[in-house]
């Protein structure tokens, strides 16, 4: 059973993705829309990402930070960047709302990962964190489409305005809730087993290309903001209907590392399928396969980091090297996509999980 603490955290959770799926799902379309490249809208996610590596690197220095005010901070930083959208123009729209979406994933995620893993125990910790997986396909299976036809019908003003006013109304429930097990977490860079550090560097490699091929090449497949929407939502329900289950199973068997290689090995050809497709059915096929088997690598690989002792270390360190990963692979992705394109960088990622195969 989920303790009362942890449905509170994941209904705060649950609102900072309502907020990231109806507005946060056509960052990089809007971007594209201003008449931004594909290689230029990179920068966006560069920026993010770079900023969270800078932050990590801080943050273990300074030894930790504290769960709540980073938590309702974060919900404030998502906000500002989406609220940076309606107010900047050019390339400041590159800049500054990416260095305030490194600063939520950093203020975020790392407290609320440090939360659950410390609030669940090993018999249903793989439960824990698939349930929070679980949240954002979910969510999702309605936000983009309700996102996508908000833009149809009126503008990407209206849905990135939505998100802010959600955000605002969740930092707020933040500071109502005083029952919560906040406090002082204290955390630092640490040296984890090798292989699983790698499998984590790995996976972040793959969602590096993954993070702007998936709705770049949906909406190039879909050709409009609706459909790209209810095409997110598909997605997203595929990639549901596995984890939990398996999350439970886990627990039960104590295997993390085995449902986590048989969503990489699971992962691969999906990849592939959708990368190297030239008409919509091919493509929904191979994200239809992608999105059943990815989330396994993402859940099982954070639920082994999880069962260590240190946990603020624990989340601290996957979030340094997840990102490290990601950096890698956009850096990459800049000077291939005019000789690959967004389709041949997506099959061509592939290769990265082979690294989470090889985790012991």
């Amino acid at each position: 059973m989920i303790s009362s603490s942890v449905k509170k955290l994941l209904i705060i959770q649950a609102m900072m993705n309502i907020a990231m799926a109806i507005a946060g799902s056509f960052s990089l379309i809007y971007l594209v829309n201003r008449g931004f490249s594909y290689q230029e809208s990179l920068i966006y996610l560069i920026v993010a990402i770079l900023t969270t590596i800078v932050l990590t690197i801080i943050l273990s220095n300074r030894g930790g930070m504290h769960s709540k005010r980073s938590i309702m901070a974060s919900n404030l930083f998502l906000a500002i960047s989406y609220g940076s959208f309606l107010v900047l123009d050019g390339y400041a729209l590159l800049i500054i709302p990416g260095i305030f979406y490194g600063f939520q994933i950093v203020f975020f995620w790392i407290p609320l990962n440090v939360l659950l893993a410390q609030q669940s125990k090993d018999s249903n910790r793989g439960f824990t964190i698939g349930v929070s997986f679980f949240i954002y396909p979910v969510v999702a299976v309605l936000m983009p489409v309700l996102g996508g036809s908000i833009i149809e019908s009126l503008d990407f003003y209206v849905v990135f305005l939505i998100a802010t006013i959600i955000l605002l109304i969740n930092a707020i429930t933040i500071a109502i809730y005083r029952d919560l097990p906040w406090g002082k977490l204290r955390m630092r860079i640490r040296s984890m087993k090798e292989s699983l550090w790698k499998g984590l560097f790995f996976q972040g490699m793959q969602e590096g290309v993954f993070f702007f091929a998936s709705p770049l090449l949906t909406y190039h497949f879909a050709g409009g903001e609706f459909k790209t929407g209810i095409m997110f939502s598909f997605f997203a329900l595929i990639g549901t209907l596995a984890a939990v289950f398996i999350a439970r199973v886990s627990d039960r068997e104590q295997k993390r590392l085995v449902f986590a290689k048989i969503g990489a090995l699971g992962a691969i050809p999906g990849m592939l399928i959708a990368g190297m497709a030239s008409d919509i059915n091919v493509f929904l096929l191979g994200m239809g396969i992608l999105n059943f088997f990815i989330p396994m690598v993402a859940i099982f690989l954070m639920t082994q980091a999880g069962d260590g002792k240190n946990k603020g270390s624990a989340m601290l360190t996957r979030e340094f090297c997840l990102n490290t990963g990601r950096l890698v692979t956009l850096g990459m992705s800049l000077f291939l996509i005019p000789f690959l394109g967004i389709g041949g960088l997506l099959a061509l990622s592939s290769v990265f999980l082979i690294g989470v195969l090889a985790v012991k």
